[in-house]
C-alpha cells in the first residue's frame, strides 16, 4: 500500500510541475482578449532580419493572433521598407506594424478558424497526394509486371534519363513502375515546400511539440490534419462527441452509431449559417451532407494512420524499441482483447443479416500459420461475398478502429489539458509519457 502511495505521490508531483510549466502560456492575449495558449511572437521576424533571442523584438500573443499579424503585416505599405531597415530604426517601423495591427477590429474570420482552415487544407492535400499515388501504384504494378519480366528497365533505351530525372533510386532498383510512379525532383521540391509550410504552421502549437511530435509515425502532416478536424476542443462537450465526429462511435456489437444531426451541424454553426447551408443543399447534396461523421477524417483514423503506426511497431521491435512508444502496448492490448472476443462469441445471428443459421469456420492452417478463421452465415457461404465476420481481416479492422479512437481521444485531452481546463491527464499513460519525455 505504502510503494502505491509513493507512487501516487510521484506523479502528482510531475502533473503539479506539468502545471505549473504551462502556467506563463494562460494569458490574456491583446488581439483576441481571450485566454489561449501564447508564444513568443517575433515583431521583426527572423525571416525578415530579425534576432530570435533579441528582447526587443519578442512579443506576447495567442498562436492564432499570431498568424493573423504575419497576414495583416504581409499587406502593410510599410512592410518592405521594414525589411529592408536594419537596427533599431527597422524595429520602430514592425513595432508601428504592430500597433496599428493591434488597434484594428477583429476581422471576419477569427485568427484561430483561419489557422485551422489553412491547416486542414494543406495537410489534406498533402495526404490526399500519397493516397492517390498508392492507388495509381496498385493499378501500375499490374500492368508493369509482366513488362519487367521481359523487357526490364535496365536493358530500355531510356534507362539513363530516367535515372536522371527520378535520382533518388539506384540503378539496380530501377523498375518500370518506379519510372511511371516517380517522383521527380521538382515534384519533391514542390512537396518538400508543402511539409515546411505545414510545419512552420505547426511548430508553435503545443499539441504537437508537448505531444504528437514525439509519437512515433505521426508527422506533420498527420499531426496537422488531427489537431485541424477538432479545431478547438472546447467545442466538444466529451470524448464520445469527436468520436462521433471521426465516425468512430459504436455499440456493443462493434456497429458504427449515428449522431442525431450531420456532422457539419455540430460545429457549432449560428441559426442563420445552418438555414444558408441546408437552403444550398439540393435533395441529392442533402443526402450526401447528412453523413454523421467526416468520411475523410474516418478513414485515416480507421485504416492509414494505424497501417503506418504498426508498420511503425515492427520496425521499433526489430530494433528493440518498442517500449519507447506506449501505443505499440496498446496495439497488443487492443489484438489480445478482440482475439480473445473471437474465440468466446456465441453469434446467434449473422451480424451483417438476419440469418440464424451460423457456421463456425474453426482452425485454419496456411503454411506455418495457424488462426482462427471466424464465423459465416449459411446463406453467403462458398459465395463470392461472404458474411465472415471475427475473422482474422475483421479483427484486424476493429485494432485499427480502436487504435484510431484512442489516439484521436487523446489529442483532444491534451489538447484540453494545454489550455488548462484539462487537468486530470495524470490517468492516461501514454500522454503523460510524451509530456514528460522532455524531463527524463
Amino acid at each position: 500500500m505504502s510503494e502505491t502511495r509513493s507512487a501516487s505521490t510521484e506523479v502528482e508531483k510531475i502533473h503539479q510541475g506539468n502545471l505549473e510549466a504551462l502556467e506563463h502560456m494562460l494569458e490574456l492575449c491583446p488581439k483576441t482578449g481571450t485566454k489561449l495558449v501564447l508564444i513568443d511572437a517575433l515583431i521583426r521576424k527572423e525571416s525578415w532580419g530579425g534576432k530570435k533571442n533579441d528582447p526587443d523584438n519578442i512579443f506576447r500573443m495567442s498562436q492564432p493572433a499570431d498568424f493573423e499579424y504575419y497576414l495583416y503585416a504581409m499587406l502593410d505599405p510599410l512592410f518592405q521598407e521594414a525589411c529592408d531597415t536594419k537596427g533599431p530604426a527597422g524595429n520602430e517601423m514592425f513595432k508601428k506594424i504592430l500597433a496599428d495591427f493591434l488597434a484594428m477590429p477583429k476581422i471576419n474570420i477569427s485568427g484561430e478558424k483561419l489557422v485551422v482552415l489553412i491547416l486542414k487544407l494543406l495537410t489534406r492535400v498533402r495526404i490526399q497526394q500519397t493516397l492517390d499515388k498508392q492507388r495509381d501504384e496498385a493499378r501500375y504494378r499490374r500492368m508493369t509486371k509482366e513488362l519487367d519480366a521481359n523487357y526490364p528497365m535496365q536493358n530500355a533505351r531510356i534507362f539513363k534519363k530516367a535515372n536522371a530525372l527520378f535520382p533518388d533510386e539506384k540503378e539496380s532498383e530501377r523498375t518500370w513502375l518506379s519510372f511511371f510512379m516517380g517522383v521527380s525532383a521538382d515534384t519533391r521540391t514542390r512537396l518538400g515546400l508543402i511539409e515546411k509550410e505545414i510545419e512552420s504552421v505547426l511548430k508553435h502549437h503545443p499539441v504537437w511539440t508537448k505531444f504528437l511530435e514525439k509519437v512515433p509515425g505521426i508527422g506533420p502532416w498527420f499531426g496537422g490534419y488531427l489537431i485541424a478536424s477538432i479545431g478547438d476542443p472546447r467545442k466538444f462537450a466529451k470524448t464520445s462527441k469527436i468520436n462521433g465526429l471521426a465516425g468512430v462511435r459504436v455499440d456493443d456489437n462493434g456497429f458504427a452509431q449515428k449522431a442525431k444531426s450531420p456532422f457539419w451541424k455540430q460545429q457549432n454553426l449560428s441559426a442563420e449559417q445552418l438555414e444558408a447551408k441546408e437552403a444550398e443543399l439540393d435533395s441529392k447534396k442533402r443526402s450526401m451532407s447528412a453523413l454523421d461523421y467526416d468520411p475523410f477524417l474516418k478513414m485515416i483514423l480507421c485504416e492509414v494512420l494505424p497501417g503506418v503506426m504498426m508498420k511503425i511497431k515492427g520496425a521499433m521491435e526489430k530494433k528493440g524499441t518498442a517500449s519507447e512508444s506506449p501505443y505499440n502496448a496498446l496495439i497488443d492490448s487492443i489484438r489480445l482483447k478482440e482475439r480473445t472476443k473471437a474465440l468466446n462469441a456465441k453469434p446467434e445471428k449473422c451480424r451483417y443479416c438476419e440469418d440464424t443459421n451460423i457456421i463456425n469456420l474453426g482452425t485454419i492452417t496456411e503454411g506455418d500459420r495457424t488462426y482462427f478463421g471466424g464465423f459465416c452465415c449459411s446463406k453467403t457461404m462458398g459465395k463470392a461475398t461472404q458474411h465472415k465476420f471475427f475473422n482474422p481481416a475483421h479483427i484486424q479492422r476493429r485494432v485499427q478502429r480502436e487504435l484510431g479512437k484512442k489516439l484521436f481521444a487523446d489529442v483532444y485531452h491534451t489538447w484540453l489539458f494545454c489550455l488548462g481546463e484539462n487537468a486530470d491527464v495524470t490517468r492516461n499513460p501514454r500522454i503523460m509519457h510524451f509530456l514528460n519525455m522532455e524531463e527524463k
